[in-house]
């Protein structure tokens, strides 16, 4: 993706938001419009800081200072503001969704336009009208997974209640035991020219892999198995939001942060590993080398041990946010169409207002998925010592 379409994103991203809010400010409140326009432009500012925080890291000669900055901005600064406006009160987790997936429509439209013009169409032939209605007690307009209907449908049964608690695991495991199936049956009967699944799978593998060697280099080969499942596994269960009455696990924080607390422990032994206790000690207070460098080792260490123990939980609530956000979309777009035709007729169906929303779905849940996985990779490469770091003539 060129930069001039990042920035271009980004810049109407703050316009829309500010737009978006003002109309938001007359239909439904001050209170609303003010969490829009707090969400949109976080997410504008938080998209900005990782463009250059990105082409800062990758930059000949890398300039540290500025790297710094970067970093103190976004995760001090943009985060903590962040968690301190989750503590309003009136808060309104709606609006305040909407506003941060608002970058993401904008990006949405700006790729659509791109591929029109280029004479190509995607159709998804996929409609979620169904079960919406289980939704209305909610504050949070969610679409339902099917455990969910049945503990509704069932309140007394105890399987409809332990299926219901368990849904995030059975759609999990479900999820990982297709994945292997598939890959399993586009492998069992090998073929020197690939054609059909074989040629899928092995498409998606070496894209993947060369995706990650870019990064990591030759010593990056024994990482791709993981890396590459970590990145199938969250696109799967990201996707899955498209299919009516499935639950994308991945909406669940629980999942979320046990996938960030993998690549974390991942991390920290390979730190130890490569740098040696001792070593990954020195490592984070900055490798001083002489007075000014051994001067500034008891601030650098902190900022670097936050930094540290920050990288699991951002992975961790970036992917939780943004899943979320889409099924609040989804649900809230299907129950509006659902609430039109209820208008006119006594009937359980609706307009499918949802689809455009399903459109934005696919694209950001595969941004998602490969943004988790570049920065799991990024972090890999930082537990490296600096002789194993590939060099910038080959990334």
């Amino acid at each position: 993706m060129e930069l001039e379409f990042i920035d271009r994103v980004g810049k109407i991203g703050f316009f829309v938001s500010g737009i978006g809010a003002f109309l938001i400010a007359f239909i439904f409140g001050f209170s609303y419009s003010f969490d829009f326009l707090f969400g949109g432009i976080w997410a504008s500012c938080n998209f900005f800081l990782i463009r250059y925080t990105v082409q800062t890291f990758f930059a000949v000669p890398k300039n540290y200072v500025k790297m710094f900055f970067m970093m103190s901005v976004k995760f001090p600064l943009l985060y903590g503001a962040g968690y301190f406006f989750l503590g309003k009160e009136d808060l309104s987790v709606a609006a305040l969704l909407s506003g941060i997936s608002l970058l993401y429509g904008i990006m949405f439209v700006e790729a659509l336009v791109k591929v029109v013009r280029r004479g190509i169409v995607f159709v998804l032939p996929f409609f979620v009208i169904s079960g919406l209605e289980g939704s209305l007690d909610s504050d949070v307009p969610e679409v339902p997974g099917l455990f969910t209907l049945l503990s509704k449908i069932f309140p007394d049964s105890f399987f409809a209640l332990f299926l219901h608690q368990w849904e995030t695991i059975i759609f999990s495991v479900l999820i990982g035991i297709t994945i292997c199936f598939v890959f399993w049956f586009s492998t069992r009967k090998k073929e020197i020219i690939p054609s059909g699944l074989q040629n899928f799978a092995e498409c998606i593998v070496e894209n993947l892999r060369n995706f990650i060697l870019e990064v990591l280099g030759p010593s990056g080969e024994k990482f791709v198995p993981l890396l590459g499942t970590l990145f199938i596994y969250i696109l799967a269960m990201n996707w899955v939001a498209l299919i009516p009455l499935v639950k994308p696990p991945t909406s669940n924080l629980n999942v979320t942060i046990a996938l960030a607390l993998c690549v974390f422990f991942l991390v920290q032994y390979l730190n130890i590993k490569n740098w040696g206790v001792l070593g990954f000690i020195y490592h984070m207070a900055g490798s001083p080398k002489d007075t000014m460098g051994w001067a500034l080792a008891p601030l650098m260490f902190p900022i670097e041990l936050l930094t540290q123990f920050t990288r699991p939980l951002t992975l961790a609530f970036r992917l939780f946010g943004n899943v979320v956000g889409e099924d609040i979309l989804i649900g809230a777009a299907a129950l509006f169409g659902v609430y039109l035709v209820s208008i006119f007729a006594d009937v359980v169906a609706g307009f499918p207002m949802q689809v455009p929303f399903m459109f934005l779905a696919v694209l950001t849940g595969l941004m998602q998925a490969l943004v988790f996985t570049l920065l799991s990779t990024i972090y890999i490469l930082l537990s490296m010592p600096d002789e194993e770091e590939p060099s910038s003539d080959n990334g």
